[in-house]
């Protein structure tokens, strides 16, 4: 398996999430903005992508079938000890929803209206940190994300 640093100077992000509708809506969104984007229907086929790229961040669903954003999330940092950015992605912005993602390593949570809002993409272009040369080099090669059709 190989590691995945965090750290990518790519302009990928990996979308997860069950609904097709919300996947291709931030999918076109995102491309527009500059990002090379990569879709998965559920988690598994996330945690999967995660392994095969190296995205500069994540967008996720929490509420999905079979295994949720939670699981995601903790499976995501027992496996990958510097995972990239991760954008959950709530039907509400309940606090205790928001306190357990952060403790699982969520970057960031957003509501459902607030991920179809117009300024979404810029919101997450200013959140993913620059990455410096030092850790560029520190880096092994990876290849960069796909974009989905």
């Amino acid at each position: 398996m190989h590691e995945m640093s965090g750290r990518s100077t790519s302009r990928s992000i990996l979308v997860v999430d069950d609904n097709v509708d919300v996947r291709a809506i931030l999918g076109v969104r995102l491309a527009r903005a500059g990002f090379e984007v990569v879709t998965a229907g559920d988690a598994l086929t996330g945690l999967a992508a995660l392994n095969r790229c190296a995205p500069a961040g994540v967008v996720l669903d929490l509420l999905m079938p079979a295994m949720d954003g939670f699981e995601f999330l903790a499976i995501l940092h027992r496996r990958h000890p510097s995972p990239p950015p991760v954008f959950v992605v709530s039907h509400s912005d309940d606090p205790d929803t928001r306190e357990r993602a952060q403790q699982l390593g969520a970057s960031e949570l957003f509501t459902e209206g607030e991920t179809l809002h117009r300024d979404f993409p810029a919101c997450l272009g200013r959140l993913l940190r620059p990455v410096t040369a030092t850790e560029e080099a520190e880096v092994p090669a990876r290849p960069s994300c796909q974009t989905t059709s």
